[in-house]
């Protein structure tokens, strides 16, 4: 628990969170692309968003929902296998926070001459996340004599045009919710991963997910983002920056929701394989919740959408602006 005393050290603290700080320095590129790339009127969203949305053509009832990630190098030392296994999910979880469903996945992997193992115990935990998520792996490039451990991959799903969920579509008024498998452990050796996926079957987390694309076909929410690196509080700052808005969230509600042996201050900044934010319409909250927990998630409101620009967190009696995104920016 965080004593109350050190409320505004924890923000302190989080603000130089170095997942919270590094997306800072990808807008610029994104800024530079926007402006400069060859644009296309297929390209529906893009700038905000984890998944890009491109349509088939104009008369298709789906969009082609595309992603890329990586896992950093120092993940790829530390635990080859499960950076592997992470590189699959992580990109997974952003296709189905647009309601969509992953159709396949290329690789770009480099590991050094000299370490094997490492590339082998990596491309074993690719294959085992590619078996549990159900996607498949097409192509892409190796390295397999490089001077660096590189793992990134990109994704293509797709989603019908009126399911889709955004990144950046939270307006003011809205509930915010998350919705997380809370059953599973801390990584042994990667303390800021919350494994609930490894131990479990294919149809148990794949439900969970599911539970996503469910929402998207009721219209209840207006956005959603799964939890990034950046942790629960981070990337509730990029979806209300995103979204041009501002919002109030409760810790006791976050802290009600957690696993009793993880420290708040820890949880809050815990890359969830499992977990999900969303921003649900006020009279759909009751109904959305019960349809995410009919699929085995732990939902918690924890707080509401406001046109302030402000992102304003509250412990026990205390609140503070954790960012004013009038004037400052967690994108760049």
């Amino acid at each position: 628990m965080i004593m109350k005393m050190d409320f505004n050290k924890f923000l302190a603290e989080l603000k130089e969170f170095p997942a919270i700080k590094a997306k800072k320095n990808t807008e610029p590129i994104l800024k530079e692309l926007e402006i400069n790339g060859f644009k296309s009127p297929h390209v529906i969203l893009f700038k905000g968003e984890d998944c890009a949305s491109i349509e088939f053509d104009t008369n298709s009832e789906y969009e082609v929902v595309f992603h890329a990630d990586s896992i950093t190098e120092k993940f790829i030392e530390v635990n080859p296998y499960m950076a592997g296994y992470s590189l699959v999910m992580a990109n997974v979880n952003d296709i189905y926070a647009t309601a969509g469903k992953p159709l396949a996945m290329v690789l770009i992997l480099a590991y050094e001459n000299d370490q094997k193992q490492i590339g082998d115990d990596l491309v074993r935990g690719i294959i085992d996340g590619s078996k549990k998520f159900r996607v498949p792996i097409v192509g892409g490039h190796t390295h397999p004599n490089d001077t660096r451990n590189i793992a990134s991959a990109g994704i293509i799903g797709r989603v019908r045009r009126e399911h889709r969920i955004s990144s950046s579509g939270a307006r003011a008024g809205d509930i915010i919710v998350t919705a997380i498998d809370t059953k599973g452990h801390v990584g042994q050796k990667y303390t800021f991963g919350w494994d609930c996926t490894s131990m479990k079957s294919s149809e148990e987390v794949l439900r969970h997910r599911q539970a996503i694309c469910e929402i998207g076909k009721t219209g209840f929410a207006s956005a959603c983002k799964d939890i990034s690196n950046a942790g629960i509080l981070g990337t509730l700052g990029m979806l209300f920056e995103a979204s041009r808005v501002g919002a109030i969230i409760n810790l006791n509600q976050i802290e009600r929701n957690k696993p009793a042996h993880v420290p708040l201050d820890h949880w809050t900044k815990i890359f969830i394989s499992t977990g999900y934010i969303l921003t649900i319409k006020p009279n759909h909250i009751s109904a959305a919740i019960e349809l995410l927990e009919s699929h085995d998630l732990s939902t918690s409101t924890i707080g509401k959408i406001d046109d302030s620009k402000k992102y304003k967190i509250t412990y026990d009696s205390e609140t503070a602006v954790f960012f004013d995104f009038n004037k400052e920016s967690i994108l760049g």
